[in-house]
């Protein structure tokens, strides 16, 4: 626990560096997973502006958290709120003392996005990716989605959330929820649609799917007009 805490106090620091150049490289930007709950709000307790009371935790759900870049106090702050609320913890703040009392979850998750996702959308992905019981909460300041789930789901929701993260640096991305097909499925079968397509010279380029099965559905990306047609073939093939 001791190394584990020391770790993720050195992630910390390194995260509320303003300025830091960030490289190239994805496994160097700030990310921190498994971290209990009490270990991450007294990590982020200094850079609240407050004191920070933590009561009656319900056991010690742990935290995944995944930023793009560095976090300031403000933004921090909001993540902190965020994920009490999602676990439904009471939160009392009189602007000396935040104190944090009670709460549910097993795992917790933390995506901010990047400045070409919108959270709204962000959110609405998270909504369609957590299980029947978990619960999102937006982080608005931070622009962060918050999920409270089981850890293994919250933590998958976080990277799928980053996969769709990535494409839509340079593609529109869309997220078809599934009723009667798998997901591997469904993405074999639009894939041969295209290809036919393709090799017909009616289409030039194909959508880029990725099956995303624990939660029914297709993340698919593509040029705005494409994203449209595939995602109501997927949806036609559904049916």
């Amino acid at each position: 626990m001791t190394r584990r805490l020391l770790r993720a106090g050195a992630f910390l620091f390194w995260l509320l560096l303003p300025g830091l150049a960030l490289s190239q490289d994805t496994s160097l930007r700030p990310d921190m997973r498994d971290v209990p709950w009490p270990d991450f709000v007294r990590l982020a307790g200094p850079y609240l502006g407050r004191a920070v009371v933590l009561e009656d935790p319900s056991g010690a759900p742990a935290v995944t958290l995944y930023s793009p870049g560095p976090l300031d106090a403000a933004s921090l702050r909001a993540v902190v709120l965020a994920l009490a609320r999602a676990m439904d913890a009471g939160v009392m703040d009189d602007g000396t003392t935040l104190t944090l009392r009670g709460g549910r979850a097993s795992g917790l998750a933390v995506y901010r996005t990047p400045p070409w996702l919108p959270l709204e959308q962000a959110l609405s992905f998270a909504r369609t990716l957590c299980s029947p019981g978990g619960r999102v909460q937006a982080a608005a300041e931070a622009s962060a989605v918050v999920l409270a789930d089981e850890p293994e789901r919250a933590a998958w929701a976080v990277e799928a959330l980053r996969k769709a993260g990535t494409l839509a640096r340079s593609l529109s991305v869309g997220l078809v929820r599934l009723e009667r097909l798998s997901a591997a499925a469904a993405v074999e079968r639009l894939d041969a649609f295209y290809w036919n397509l393709y090799v017909q010279g009616r289409v030039r380029h194909a959508p880029i799917l990725v099956a995303l099965e624990p939660a029914a559905c297709v993340l698919v990306a593509a040029g705005p007009e494409l994203l449209r047609d595939a995602e109501e073939t997927l949806r036609a093939m559904d049916r």
